[in-house]
């Protein structure tokens, strides 16, 4: 394991830099923890950054934590089942409103992430009130 240069100044920390210009100011590569879930383990998302959800039936429901006890959390979810077989459901613990990017009008209790297609790999985050996302596009 290599040695951690960590300065910090007045308005900022800087990791591999002695002149950071952000409150957090990172000159290298960042790796987030990535985690699976399937329903024969654990149900709930709360570990990690980068979640494989992994479906084993068609239709079971993965929860949230509520958006005001984890205001700023985000997440990358992409459910990792074979191509056109099971999809997955994200709701939220206790209800709460979920809202696609695009669409601030309207909220829904729940995302269905498809085993392919475009709502196969997600971002969502908490603004504190409520979850946020929008899809990557991609599968």
């Amino acid at each position: 394991m290599g040695a951690l240069a960590l300065n910090a100044q007045v308005d900022g920390v800087g990791i591999g830099t002695t002149t950071p210009n952000s409150t957090l100011d990172i000159n290298g590569n960042v790796a987030f923890k990535v985690v699976t879930l399937d329903d024969g383990v654990t149900t709930t998302i709360d570990d990690g950054y980068y979640i494989n959800i992994q479906p084993i039936s068609d239709g079971f429901t993965f929860f949230l934590p509520k958006p005001d006890l984890v205001p700023g959390r985000t997440y990358i979810l992409r459910n990792i089942a074979p191509s056109g077989s099971n999809q997955a459901v994200i709701d939220v613990i206790d209800a709460g409103n979920v809202f696609y990017a695009s669409n601030s009008q309207g909220s829904s209790a729940t995302i269905n992430l498809t085993a392919s297609g475009e709502n196969k790999t997600i971002y969502i985050y908490s603004d504190g009130t409520s979850w946020n996302y929008g899809v990557f596009g991609y599968n």
